[in-house]
């Protein structure tokens, strides 16, 4: 009896296999980079495929601001839940009690919705917290983050809490409305601690040397003037300290100074650094005897 041939089955692969498929380092590289230059083609990215979550969130939440919307070049929220969800992505964070909006409203009046939002982000190295001076227990919360880039608002109220707090990993400071009468020699106890600011202290010259003696480990002490010109970031040629290669003077904006430091652009640091360094080479000119 006659048996038809069995019938071909054509193989069509599946669109899915057709698609080429990168190594991961290089897919997760892609993502990140694509995040990290643009928020919006974050949020985009999120879309494309649910493994992107774990490459994109670290870049879209790595800095977060609680500020008014004239400043939101990175991630912008008035919300504790960001916090609770992503904090652990967050590496850098500003308060500000002029954040109006929102349950992260008032925070300068209310200091446990400051220790809430600093206790979801553990890997912090960044932070400035700027509402008003902070109480003891916002300070006892801050000792447990791994700091390195600290900008604060200080109050006499601190003159005898801050010796009872250590900041381990801390290198940079800024002391926003220093008081003037503070002891500055608790700024000895932080044992990295190399670079410090503080507000303009025009006449009050005696503070400077303080704070200078007493911190042994430090390299660049910077006499701050505020202004509103996002684009200044100029030294102070006037502030200086005789042959002290330590004192300098800038002028700059500090809401985007300090979006310009955790985004590795050029700010009141650098700006402080590189005067220093043009100073000590004059003297070291001055030094080095003509053969």
């Amino acid at each position: 009896m006659f048996e038809p041939p069995p019938v071909q089955r054509l193989h069509v692969e599946s669109a899915e296999s057709c698609t080429p498929h990168l190594p991961p380092e290089l897919e997760a590289y892609i993502f990140e980079l694509a995040a990290r230059l643009s928020l919006s083609t974050a949020a985009t990215l999120l879309q494309v495929a649910h493994r992107a979550a774990e490459w994109v969130y670290p870049a879209l939440y790595q800095t977060v601001v609680i500020y008014p919307s004239d400043y939101r070049p990175f991630r912008f929220t008035d919300n504790i839940r960001t916090f609770q969800q992503y904090g652990r992505y967050v590496r850098h964070l500003l308060i500000s009690s002029a954040a109006t909006e929102g349950d992260l409203s008032n925070l300068s009046v209310n200091p446990d919705k400051i220790i809430s939002v600093l206790s979801y982000c553990p890997y912090m190295t960044s932070l400035a917290l700027w509402c008003g001076p902070v109480t003891t227990r916002v300070l006892q919360m801050l000792q447990t983050l791994p700091l390195r880039h600290l900008s604060i608002d200080i109050g006499p109220s601190l003159l005898i809490d801050l010796p009872n707090v250590t900041f381990p990993y801390l290198t940079h400071i800024e002391l926003i409305s220093a008081s003037q009468v503070m002891d500055w020699s608790v700024l000895s106890i932080f044992p990295k601690l190399t670079h410090v600011a503080v507000g303009d202290m025009e006449g009050h010259d005696h503070v400077v040397r303080g704070i200078v003696e007493n911190c042994r480990t430090l390299t660049t002490f910077v006499i701050v003037g505020y202004g509103f010109n996002r684009e200044v970031v100029n030294a102070d040629e006037s502030r200086q300290d005789g042959r002290d290669t330590r004192i300098v003077g800038v002028y700059c904006d500090y809401v985007f100074d300090w979006l310009r430091c955790v985004a590795g652009e050029r700010d009141m640091w650098t700006a402080a650094e590189e005067e220093l360094a043009r100073r000590r080479l004059i003297l070291n000119s001055v030094d080095t005897p003509l053969l």
